[in-house]
């Protein structure tokens, strides 16, 4: 009798147990984010591309990444290199969920970088994923200069604020 429970039991235990699967983990591509955000530039396709800041200083990179099992504890790093600026470093860890199988997810991560920068520098970005990298990429980072006639524009209307609230003094 005690047998039959036994082979019951591990029978029982077989039919619904679910199958191990090796959790692994892979970094994708890396994109630029470019136009407020609307606008992404792939990066690992080569060339040397373009980029400013997306809002105000802050430069941001969207990474894929693809595992094969749920969950997975995901870290990962964006190394920016800017030539003669510095480097700049974002960590982000989460846990990606998946319902079946194989899953992308995204990683959208910023990088605050220092503002007023109106001449092309030579820059960098690294995608680390659990200890792998990928890239790095290469990216030119231009801050976009103001045109002359929006400077004409906000300094005539200071001019004119000032002599209007200068009038109004003297009255």
């Amino acid at each position: 009798m005690y047998l039959k429970k036994t082979a019951l039991a591990l029978l029982l235990t077989i039919c619904f147990m679910t199958p191990a699967q090796a959790s692994s983990i892979s970094p994708g591509q890396v994109a630029a984010l470019q136009n407020e955000g609307f606008t992404a530039i792939l990066l690992s396709g080569g060339g040397n591309p373009v980029l400013g800041p997306t809002l105000g200083n802050s430069l941001d990179f969207l990474s894929g990444a693809l595992a094969t099992s749920t969950p997975t504890l995901a870290n990962a790093s964006l190394t920016v290199t800017l030539a003669g600026v510095g480097t700049f470093v974002s960590s982000l860890t989460t846990t990606m969920q998946c319902s079946f199988g194989n899953c992308l997810y995204n990683f959208g991560q910023g990088i605050n970088v220092p503002l007023n920068i109106y001449h092309p520098i030579a820059g960098t970005v690294i995608f680390t994923l659990n200890g792998v990298s990928t890239g790095p990429f290469a990216f030119t980072f231009v801050d976009p200069v103001p045109e002359p006639s929006t400077m004409l524009l906000v300094t005539t209307g200071l001019g004119i604020l000032g002599s209007w609230k200068s009038r109004r003094l003297t009255r």
